[in-house]
């Protein structure tokens, strides 16, 4: 449950005037409820596999799903492993799909709108339609039959009880649901149905200019977008602050989209084993990108739907199916196949999918679209790192064991490898493949079919073991940077040697939080650098810097009425402490040309700092706007 509030109140006289201020104006905020069980409980099989009713526990404002017939997708929009049960192992056939181009599918079911830590909720639609009758998800498709782009027919039969539409549906009728909704999809899956989509591979950039007509519909449509995808919470706005700062990710860069995307899938481990403790968390997007970096596809899309929001890219975490088809022939989507991942909105275009996963079920091509092709998808193979206690006798070679195609291994894919490398002293060397071969679910070789590149593995010969932990710190912002120094360090060192240098150096400066990490060097008595004799498991502590609080109120004022007069005032009181060699900027733009009120509205508030670098990220400003008021000649 939480509060429904009121924004704002604006009231307009008859010569559009602003006269919200000569209105005493109370608010009650209401309430919005969520009912229902635990996601995808009820029937076997749960909410992805075969079988199952589960409650989608659904707000008001979305469709009814209740998952009855054929195990629906469940659409609570929980990021842990219970929500649409994506990355699933159930290989059960929900869909059959066959169209007249080969290629990868992505079948959408619902997008959603806000994230609260542990999941995403649904959103109220977009209340207009293009020619009375298709939502504006049809944008970006009608830019591409505009910029040239062929159309492709496409038959679907559903074992399900949902309705799934490929990106991106042709204008074009036929015998399917025409959706009126940008958000979620409709209709009667029980029968087959079939309509023209298109096949495509870019960011959007080549498709500007290209609307005609609904040209004017896409600027409205574009206002309520970035009204509604651009909300991130707080907490997480400074987490993914911390990253574009360090990354030096820039709205205005023309890759920005395949940028994040790239960031995104190698920043963690895609693992069907994650440790489940990560969806307990207080913000799972947080602790899956800082602690556990490793898990599935909801985590890396809510991730990424979070990071471009930040950037000021409008996004939305979007659940389906990520499929492939072969021309004029019936292809299986099972029910493993069941995804997450992201749509970025292309200011005169459209949605456009991305996919984000690491390695991810769809593609986790660096186009930009989750639509490409075998051919542009991009995997890095490296063997696992090895590690042994040296007993003078044994060499450390590497197995055949390999990491970062964990997706495909799921779906039934199988591989021959060849690994070089060895350790027998102690020490650290690295593994490396000498060969690699890729095999689908039916044993044919498709390794051309994939952009596959090859890192290293460690080796590691040791003498010892150490454990060090850090320690962990928070505070308020202040303007200058919080470290912890201390640690905690368990183990013995060999004879003779010493720790010539034992530091954390995790510092955190701005609002968001961090891994303390340590620099740790062990010297022999000769000088010489032994720290690779030493296993070192870590455990890091987390620093972590909060907003600190103002409140500003812009000045009220009253004036006589007299002719020509301009009433305004940009004066304001400020409560509350800055940061040392911080300094606050407030843009105040109340004017009152005649009798009456208007709101001393405050405009912006900037802070920055001594260096000139804008840190109003760092403060939790609450504000109140003054009243300018004219009154009749005495």
């Amino acid at each position: 449950e939480s509060d429904n509030l009121v924004a704002e109140v604006i009231i307009i006289d008859t010569n559009g005037q602003k006269v919200t201020s000569n209105y005493q104006i109370t608010i009650q905020p209401g309430a919005l409820v969520v009912k229902g069980s635990v996601a995808g409980s009820g029937g076997s099989g749960g909410s992805g596999g075969s079988g199952g009713s589960g409650d989608s526990g659904d707000s008001d404002d979305s469709d009814d799903s209740d998952g009855s017939g054929g195990g629906a997708l469940d659409t609570s929009g929980n990021i842990s492993g219970g929500g649409i049960n994506a990355d699933n192992q159930d290989k059960s056939v929900v869909i059959r799909l066959k169209s007249d181009k080969t290629g990868s599918v992505y079948l959408r079911l619902m997008s959603f709108g806000s994230y609260t830590g542990q999941q995403w909720l649904t959103v109220a639609p977009y209340s207009y339609t293009l020619q009375n009758k298709y939502a504006y998800t049809y944008l970006s498709g009608i830019a591409m039959g505009n910029a040239g782009y062929e159309s492709s027919l496409i038959e679907i039969e559903s074992q399900m009880s949902q309705y799934f539409i490929p990106y991106f549906p042709d204008l074009a009728d036929h015998n399917y649901v025409i959706q009126d909704n940008d958000v979620s999809y409709t209709g009667d899956g029980s029968s087959s149905y079939s309509l023209y989509y298109y096949q495509y591979e870019g960011n959007g950039s080549d498709l500007k200019g290209n609307l005609g007509e609904y040209t004017d519909e896409e600027a409205l449509y574009r206002i309520f977008v970035h009204e509604k995808y651009l909300y991130v919470d707080s907490e997480t706005k400074a987490y993914m602050d911390t990253i574009i700062a360090q990354l030096g990710f820039d709205i205005d860069d023309p890759d920005i989209i395949q940028k994040v995307a790239t960031y995104i899938r190698n920043a963690a481990t895609y693992n069907l084993e994650y440790p489940t403790e990560l969806d307990a968390a207080d913000n799972i997007v947080i602790a899956f990108l800082d602690q556990y970096q490793e898990g599935i596809c909801q985590h890396y899309a809510s991730a990424a739907t979070l990071l471009y929001r930040a950037i000021g890219i409008p996004a939305r975490y979007t659940v389906g199916f990520a499929g492939n088809t072969t021309a004029n022939q019936w292809t299986d989507v099972t029910a493993n196949m069941a995804h997450a991942w992201v749509e970025v909105y292309i200011d005169g275009v459209g949605w456009i999918p991305v996919e984000v996963t690491g390695g991810g079920p769809g593609g986790g091509s660096d186009s930009g679209s989750g639509s490409s092709s075998g051919s542009g998808t991009n995997y890095t193979v490296r063997p696992s790192d090895l590690y042994m206690k040296y007993n003078g006798i044994t060499t450390l070679t590497p197995t055949n064991e390999i990491r970062g195609i964990a997706d495909l291994i799921a779906k039934g894919y199988t591989y021959d490898v060849v690994i070089a490398g060895s350790q027998r002293v102690p020490g650290i060397s690295e593994s490396w493949i000498e060969s690699f071969v890729l095999y689908d679910a039916q044993g044919t070789d498709v390794t051309d079919q994939f952009n596959i590149s090859f890192g290293t593995g460690k080796l590691q010969v040791y003498l010892q073991e150490l454990d060090v932990k850090t320690g962990s710190a928070s505070k308020i912002y202040d303007g200058t940077a919080l470290t912890a120094p201390s640690y905690d360090l368990q183990g013995t060192l060999l004879a003779g040697h010493h720790i010539e240098t034992m530091e954390c150096t995790g510092t955190l400066l701005n609002v968001g939080k961090i891994t303390n990490t340590f620099r740790l060097v062990i010297l022999d008595e000769s000088g010489n650098d032994v720290t690779d004799v030493y296993k070192i498991n870590k455990t890091y502590g987390t620093l972590e810097v909060s907003p600190i609080s103002i409140y500003v109120e812009a000045n009220s004022k009253t004036e006589s009425y007299y002719d020509g007069i301009n009433l305004s005032d940009s004066g304001y009181e400020l409560m509350g402490d800055l940061a040392e060699g911080d300094t606050i900027t407030v843009k105040i733009s109340g004017l009152q040309t005649q009798i009456g009120r208007c709101d001393n509205a405050i405009e912006s508030i900037t802070v920055k700092n001594a260096a000139g670098k804008d840190v109003t990220a760092n403060y939790k400003i609450t504000y109140k706007n003054g009243v300018l008021t004219i009154t009749p000649p005495n």
